[in-house]
C-alpha cells in the first residue's frame, strides 16, 4: 500500500538550554496604604514623591546560567516590554496615566501623573508617579523579553510578574507592611548574597516606631525565628530605627 499522509512535528530538547530565572523588584516596595477621612486623601508611601519624586520603580532582572556562573542577561533580551495584561504593551517617556487605558484603569489619573518606561543596555525599568486607585485592591505588572542562547541558538521567552497593592484604613486602622527584597542574586564571589527584609507597622498617619517590638515566623507562621540555633544558620536579626 502507498503512502497516504505523511506529517512532521519538532522536538525541542530543554536540557539543552541553561537555567533562566527573572524577577521584577520594586522601590520603595510593591503596597501602600490608603487613608481618607471625609476630604483629606493620604497614601503611605505616596508614590508620586518616593526616589526624588521620580516615582514608583520598578527594575525587571534576567539572569542565567547555574551556581557559581549566573550573568545579567536583561539587557540581552529583544522583544523587551512591560504589559498589565501579557496583550497590551505599555511604552511612554514621562506619558501621563490618562495616556494609557491599562494604566489608567488601576493608577490616578492627573496633571503630573506620568509613567516611563526603559529599554537600555543596562536593563529594564518602570517608573510610576501615580498611586493606585484606591478601588482596586491589587494588579499585576509583566515583563517580556525572548532570549536567544547563542551556543543552541534556542529561543526562550522570559516572563515576569509583580503583584502591586493598596489597603484601605481609617483614622484607628494598623497593619503591618514589609519592605525588601524577596529574591537573592547569584553571588560572583565566594561571599554569598543576601536579601534584606524589614517590617513597618503603619498607621494612617504614617510609620509608627514608638515602643515596638516584632516577631519573624517561618512556615506559614508555624515555627518563631530567634537569634540563636538553629536559625542562625540561615537567618540574621538586627534592630532598625
Amino acid at each position: 500500500m502507498g503512502i497516504v499522509a505523511t506529517g512532521q512535528l519538532t522536538i525541542v530538547d530543554n536540557n539543552d538550554a541553561r537555567p533562566i530565572t527573572a524577577y521584577i523588584s520594586a522601590n520603595p516596595g510593591p503596597q501602600q496604604a490608603f487613608s481618607k477621612d471625609e476630604s483629606a486623601v493620604a497614601y503611605t508611601p505616596d508614590w508620586t514623591t518616593v526616589n526624588g519624586a521620580t516615582g514608583l520603580l520598578l527594575t525587571a532582572k534576567v539572569y542565567i546560567g547555574g551556581i557559581g556562573a549566573a550573568v545579567d542577561i536583561t539587557g540581552q533580551l529583544t522583544n523587551r516590554r512591560w504589559s498589565m495584561d501579557l496583550a497590551t504593551p505599555i511604552v511612554g517617556a514621562g506619558t501621563l496615566i490618562s495616556a494609557s487605558a491599562p494604566m489608567a484603569a488601576v493608577f490616578v489619573s492627573g496633571a503630573g501623573l506620568t509613567f516611563t518606561t526603559s529599554h537600555v543596555v543596562g536593563g529594564s525599568t518602570m517608573l510610576i508617579k501615580s498611586n493606585m486607585l484606591d478601588t482596586v485592591p491589587s494588579d499585576v505588572i509583566y515583563f517580556e523579553g525572548d532570549y536567544t542562547d547563542p551556543t543552541t541558538s534556542l529561543v526562550s521567552h522570559v516572563v515576569a510578574q509583580i503583584t502591586l497593592g493598596v489597603v484601605k484604613t481609617g483614622t484607628n486602622s494598623v497593619f503591618v507592611m514589609t519592605r525588601g527584597t524577596d529574591s537573592i542574586e547569584q553571588a560572583t564571589g565566594a561571599t554569598k548574597n543576601v536579601a534584606v527584609i524589614a517590617v513597618d507597622l503603619i498607621r494612617a498617619a504614617g510609620v509608627d516606631t514608638t515602643g515596638l517590638s516584632y516577631r519573624w515566623f517561618e512556615a506559614n507562621g508555624a515555627t518563631q525565628i530567634y537569634n540563636a540555633a538553629p536559625f542562625t544558620t540561615k537567618y540574621g536579626m538586627k534592630t532598625t530605627a
